[in-house]
């Protein structure tokens, strides 16, 4: 595999000639010079657009016809000919090896010399054929392209001319029809070029891709397993060994440098956590070896410009040891290399580097908020002041030296801090609903996926678990989700949880047992406590279906003590779970215990802006002044939060609210209303419609148990009213219900 030359390259050298000359109208050379500027001209912070327009995609294709969709389209000075017409009659001109050494000559002519006395031909004058100024773009890829030409020994001469002629090869058929008299000239000499696609199959190969093409294929191939998370393709994975085969000995240190870090990202993602470890030490040993390419480790995790030292490679091995470390739940390990790594940038003077990796103490506290783990108070230290201050420095910092990436980051960190503060309601159901249309081009994977979850589980709030389920089986057909293990284990998770979700709703308590102890691990395996608290609440309210409120309220009470140990427990879930516990009181009837931790709950959540929270102690509140005897209290506060129930769409609360609301009206009724009169009608009635509506709400869940409550309480009211039909109605609905279950259960045994 040669150095830089490629057939191709040589093809993008002929077009520019072309342009230089005279052979193009005038108004054309702009679209000539935008298509060489798209190839010349490398994108820049790895624009994932313009790496498709790159000289890597130009060298590898595989001849000189992909061409025409571009170069057919624009005429030439010459009548009826087509800038592809004269790209061809050009690259047909070339006979041999000594035409080769001519092109380069004359191209080396057409860049302006550093000085006049340096143009050949003349003392003191510059030469007429020197239109291309040296520090142009077009200037240095076409010196660039002379000095590698005479670098070349013989042989590999000959071999990149081989290359050549099977690169132009497919392209003979149009030439000779625009060119006849030519095409008979070269009859002659046909059996030479022909026998070339036997005889040198391996050169072709070998030269169709040069090492500076593999190298910022594998730049491009990082960059993007980096920001978006995924892994790479099987076809391009194939191509790249295809590439390691041919280079293994002409590779530069830095590409097999660069070919094990891909390797390192590539087991990371797999999960294999050994053979990542194996191979980012492979790649930092390679780092230090190459010559003249000792900043690229830092170009590629923080933006660190690097300083040639040695140095620097160690500091950025312990950063992405540290994130390895973390990303496999090695939280000890992973603070030991932060701390190093802060250690040594601060000693190498990398303020990229170290702004970096302050940015990841954020992440790690917040990722295993635990006292147990004295390490992390080191941490704080080594950062400087609390949380607020770091994140005010980690924002100052990045927008002085312009790295959005950090800045992106520290915004994400400051936003889990409001949140956890109680300090913001950040919406993230619709936060999630506009990411994946707009932004899922642009966002990491892991991202697109979280967010695809929080969708779906919001579909199954309101009753659409279809949708829910389709969204994740879009998720799992992703092709880019393929082997990533950790994602692929939460989508699996959220599948789990949404099928618990079923099985609790259509009262199959078995079944929802068996899949809670399938999820059990789940809680362990990612260190994110979002995932966990909703696999803990899934599992109180299978133990209130079970009735067993007294291991209810042990699991509560538990979790309440680990909140109330971490620093960090977000104020949500600490005033879920005080908002549960009043609730088991309530089911316990001990409705007077819990009256005082659901108040104190509602008002927090107030204050805090806490709506769904706000919601669940609402319910929980006007239960217990039921319970209380308090109905009319009761009715107000549940007709308070019934329309923010309905705004935000849990139909589980929305059921709960609806069925809460007929007992109070009902107790009013039978309370505070004198028999028969028509208030006490009107609040009958108004019970009755309550109750329906709660059980189409429970019916869009298909929350059998609710359902059969509601039946339940229709047919009680119904005979109140004396309506022995309605009754009759109510209770055949409750049988057919309770055979539906039944058969259920035996359809899922077999």
């Amino acid at each position: 595999m040669p150095r830089y030359l490629t057939p191709a390259k040589i093809n993008l050298l002929l077009i520019i000639d072309l342009y230089v000359s005279d052979q193009i109208l005038a108004s054309v050379n702009p679209k000539i010079l935008g298509y060489i500027a798209s190839q010349v001209i490398l994108p820049s912070d790895h624009d994932n657009t313009g790496i498709e327009g790159s000289p890597q995609s130009l060298s590898s294709r595989s001849d000189v016809t992909t061409l025409s969709e571009h170069l057919a389209q624009w005429t030439s000075q010459v009548p009826g000919r087509s800038v592809y017409d004269i790209l061809l009659q050009r690259v047909w001109e070339l006979n041999d090896l000594d035409a080769l050494h001519v092109l380069f000559q004359h191209l080396g002519e057409l860049v302006a010399p550093r000085t006049p006395t340096d143009a050949p031909g003349a003392e003191g004058g510059s030469t007429a054929a020197a239109k291309i100024s040296r520090a142009s773009p077009l200037g240095q890829y076409i010196r660039r392209g002379c000095v590698e030409f005479t670098r070349l020994q013989f042989a590999d001469v000959q071999a990149l001319w081989h290359a050549f002629s099977l690169y132009r090869e497919p392209s003979y058929d149009v030439w000779a029809n625009r060119n006849p008299e030519a095409a008979c000239q070269k009859e002659d000499t046909q059996p030479a070029w022909a026998s070339v696609q036997t005889d040198h199959q391996r050169p072709n190969g070998a030269y169709n891709t040069s090492s500076e093409d593999v190298e910022m294929l594998l730049s491009h191939s990082v960059h993007a397993l980096q920001k978006l998370g995924h892994r790479v393709p099987g076809e391009l994975k194939s191509q790249l060994s295809h590439f390691f085969e041919i280079s293994a000995e002409t590779s530069s240190e830095a590409t097999q440098s660069l070919h094990h870090f891909l390797a390192f990202f590539e087991h990371w993602r797999a999960g294999q956590y050994t053979m990542a470890l194996e191979a980012l030490h492979r790649y930092f040993d390679y780092s230090l070896v190459a010559k003249g390419s000792a900043e690229q480790g830092g170009r590629d995790i923080g933006g660190a410009a690097g300083t040639g030292n040695v140095k620097v490679y160690y500091q950025y091995a312990l950063l992405h040891l540290s994130v390895l470390h973390a990303d496999f739940e090695c939280w000890g390990e992973s603070v030991d290399a932060m701390e190093e790594c802060i250690a040594t940038a601060r000693e190498n003077q990398d303020s990229a580097c170290l702004n970096f990796a302050l940015s990841w103490l954020l992440y790690l506290r917040q990722a295993h908020p635990s006292n147990a783990t004295s390490a992390f108070k080191n941490l704080a230290q080594l950062a400087g002041g609390g949380e607020q201050d770091e994140i005010a420095f980690l924002k100052a910092k990045a927008r002085d030296s312009r790295q959005w990436s950090l800045m992106s980051s520290t915004l994400l960190e400051e936003a889990k801090w409001d949140m956890y503060g109680g300090q913001a309601d950040l919406g993230k159901s619709a936060y999630s609903s506009v990411l994946i249309p707009k932004q899922a081009p642009h966002v990491p994977l892991g991202d697109r996926l979280r967010a695809s979850c929080r969708v779906a589980y919001k579909l199954a709030q309101s009753g659409n678990f279809d949708g829910a389920f389709d969204i994740l089986h879009t998720a799992r057909a992703d092709p880019r989700l393929g082997g990533v293990l950790k994602l692929e284990q939460r989508l699996r998770a959220f599948e789990g949880m949404l099928k618990l979700r079923q099985y609790i709703y259509s009262g199959d308590l078995d079944a929802a047992t068996y899949a809670l102890e399938q999820l059990r691990p789940a809680r362990s395996m990612f260190g994110d406590a979002e995932l966990s608290f909703e696999l803990s609440l899934l599992e109180i309210e299978v133990m209130l279906k079970k009735e067993q409120c007294q291991k209810a309220m042990h699991a509560v009470n538990t979790q309440i003590d680990e909140q109330k140990r971490s620093p960090r427990a977000d104020i949500a879930h600490r005033l879920h779970l005080l908002v549960l516990k009043a609730r088991i009181f309530a089911s316990g009837k001990q409705a007077i215990k819990g009256f005082s931790i659901a108040l104190r709950a509602a008002a927090m959540a107030e204050r805090h802006l806490l709506i769904s929270v706000l919601i669940e102690a609402l319910g929980v509140l006007g239960v217990i002044l039921t319970e209380l005897g308090e109905y009319e209290a009761a009715r107000e506060i549940l007709g308070a939060g019934l329309p923010m129930a309905i705004e935000a769409g849990d139909l589980s609360i929305i059921a709960r609210l609806f069925s809460h609301l007929a007992e109070a009206h009902v107790g009013i009724a039978g309370y505070q209303c004198e028999h028969g009169s028509a208030e006490q009608t009107r609040n009958l009635r108004t019970a009755e419609a309550y109750v329906d509506r709660s059980f189409e709400a429970s019916g869009k869940l298909g929350d059998h148990p609710s359902m059969q409550d509601c039946l339940v309480m229709k047919a009680r009211l119904a005979k109140w009213h004396g309506d022995e039909s309605t009754a009759t109605q109510a209770e055949e609905k409750y049988e057919q219900l309770l055979s539906d279950m039944e058969r259920l259960k035996a359809r899922k045994g077999q």
